[in-house]
């Protein structure tokens, strides 16, 4: 699937890992109990080599600007997703802003210079996102369908509960999937060099 090498978790100073958690669920769509998820991985962070640090209502610019400065390893994005794109806050008018494919590729490759080394996309259809984002090296998990809000909430919980448990990152990704519905089971996949590895 690909080279023989399993993918760790990508860490920084001091063994910790930063997490950058950026939330949008626009006025205009149906809300998300974006609010919870963050705070469910936050509780979860405690106590671990786990830093993450929560941007709601998140804008494109405000992605840039969060990713320049804190340099996280891992960049979460929880909010709606279509096959096009990702679904921001447009901030003068509270609706969605669509984050095309082809404009993602162009920022990641940019957020992958700074440090990032992954990326979870928790929004319904981000896999096609999740693959193109992937070409820059980096491992990727995006949904090949719509997720439930309570389904992308426990993903979340179980993914940054594993991720400190000294698996590769990819063993953590099936681990995860393991622990969901059987209905759900299907939905998340993990991109790398864009070909899907689980």
């Amino acid at each position: 699937l690909h080279d023989a090498l399993p993918i760790l978790v990508p860490k920084g100073d001091n063994d910790q890992i930063k997490v950058l958690f950026m939330t949008a669920s626009p006025k205009n769509l149906s809300t998300l109990d974006v609010n919870k998820e963050s705070n469910n991985v936050k509780t979860e962070s405690f106590g671990k080599d786990l830093f993450i640090d929560i941007y709601p209502h998140v804008d494109k610019d405000g992605m840039i600007d969060a990713v320049s400065h804190l340099q996280p390893q891992i960049i979460h994005y929880s909010g709606h997703g279509r096959t096009g794109g990702l679904e921001t806050i447009d901030h003068a008018t509270g609706n969605a802003a669509t984050l095309k494919t082809a404009y993602l590729s162009e920022m990641f490759a940019l957020f992958a210079e700074i440090g990032v080394k992954c990326v979870v996309l928790n929004s319904c259809w981000s896999a096609s996102q999740a693959k193109a984002i992937s070409e820059q090296g980096i491992p990727v998990v995006g949904m090949l369908r719509p997720i439930k809000d309570e389904v992308a909430i426990k993903f979340s919980k179980d993914f940054y509960r594993l991720l400190v448990s000294n698996n590769p990152l990819e063993r953590i990704f099936k681990l995860v999937r393991l622990k969901m519905e059987d209905d759900s089971k299907a939905i998340p996949s993990l991109w790398f060099n864009g070909k899907r590895i689980a």
